[in-house]
């Protein structure tokens, strides 16, 4: 079943529905399915949407970043924690797997803050970072597996 986020993203990305492949289906992968995606992940952070966002998940979900790897429940865990103000995805990349994975790199630009849990102290996000990303397709949608993201100079 296609949320009605699915129906969002492809009026805003001018994507039919069609022409988003859905679990069981072998079609190849487009690149604007590919960073429909990736943007709409990050969407789910900007709009504070954690049920969405734990959707997108896999339950092997692995996380690096600067303070270590994040498995699925950190993940989400750690979710509240992060303000994402805006986001601009540039210099998108996405490679197909094989029929049902796919990578994306590409440099994020990101204006948030974090609150550590640990100390309660607040961190700037802003800046740019390099990011990848490796998505699967389920039984029921496409779910990220793996995501990197590491501060870029």
């Amino acid at each position: 079943m296609r949320s009605i986020y699915w129906g969002l993203l492809t009026v805003a990305l001018g994507v039919p529905l069609k022409a988003l492949p859905a679990a069981g289906q072998n079609r190849p992968l487009d690149p604007v399915v590919m960073r429909g995606l990736e943007d709409s992940l990050w969407a789910t952070t900007r709009e504070h949407r954690a049920q969405a966002f734990a959707d997108y998940l896999a339950p092997t979900y692995q996380g690096v970043y600067a303070d270590g790897v994040h498995d699925r429940l950190r993940e989400l865990a750690t979710f509240d924690d992060v303000q994402n103000d805006s986001y601009q995805l540039n210099d998108f990349i996405g490679r197909p797997l094989g029929p049902d994975r796919f990578v994306v790199t590409y440099r994020a630009t990101v204006r948030g803050k974090y609150r550590d849990p640990r100390t309660d102290a607040q961190f700037q996000l802003d800046g740019d970072y390099w990011c990848s990303s490796v998505w699967e397709r389920g039984p029921a949608r496409w779910q990220m597996v793996l995501h990197t993201e590491t501060k870029a100079p």
